[in-house]
């Protein structure tokens, strides 16, 4: 299960047809973001560590990706991690 926080950011910010990283990433960094950067911060790295969990199924009804396996949602987290964090 993706805790709330973490989904609704995947779902305003990660979808297929709206993937406004750079956005998000200008949010987090300036300061104006309306969630808690931190808390997603550590939410996006605990989803990534669950080993094999990750919510395949939740994160596809989400942002509209097609992912087929746990390690192909795991990568794209990553990515994402990197792209705002540096991580």
């Amino acid at each position: 299960m993706i805790p709330p926080l973490l989904a609704s950011i995947l779902r305003d910010f990660c979808h297929v047809e709206w993937y406004e990283m750079t956005e998000l990433k200008a949010l987090a960094l300036e300061g104006d973001a309306r969630y808690d950067v931190a808390l997603f911060r550590r939410e996006l790295a605990d989803c990534i560590l669950s080993h094999p969990a990750i919510p395949v199924v939740q994160i596809n009804s989400l942002t509209g990706n097609e992912f087929e396996t746990q390690d192909e949602a795991r990568q794209w987290l990553v990515e994402i991690q990197h792209g705002l964090f540096g991580t």
